[in-house]
């Protein structure tokens, strides 16, 4: 099970990745070819405080990665490491098939990076997947 100072870094990572989110919201320009995140101006040092933190949760855990992988996901989003996070969001999927929130989240990142088929694909694949279970 997680601790409590675990759940209160990961809903503190949340906190931060919405303030991003509305921030680049108010200052996005959608003829902008940069990244949506560019706008992001947080602390760098706690977020990677944080991605550390997450890691080595995930490293101590076998099963129930799924809400770890998608925040270090949102990390990695936040620091700019597209990949990253989109390997990170792969993990949760894989974690997890019925967790529909990875698919929605990486399905954000692939159209952020103006790859919009592999946008439609995992939404697709997410479709299925709910057809399925």
């Amino acid at each position: 099970n997680l601790t409590y100072q675990s759940l209160i870094k990961i809903s503190r990572l949340v906190e931060v990745f919405y303030q991003a989110m509305y921030k680049a919201s108010l200052n996005y320009d959608s003829k902008d070819e940069g990244s949506f995140f560019k706008y992001f101006d947080g602390d760098n040092n706690e977020l990677k405080s944080l991605r550390v933190f997450i890691e080595q949760t995930i490293s101590k855990r076998k099963n129930n990665l799924t809400m770890l992988y998608n925040a270090l996901a949102l990390n990695h989003l936040l620091l700019k490491n597209n990949e990253l996070a989109i390997a990170a969001f792969e993990k949760a999927i894989q974690s997890d098939k019925n967790q529909k929130t990875a698919f929605d989240n990486l399905a954000f990142v692939y159209a952020m990076q103006k790859m919009y088929q592999e946008s439609v694909d995992i939404l697709n694949k997410k479709n299925i997947t709910s057809l399925l279970s």
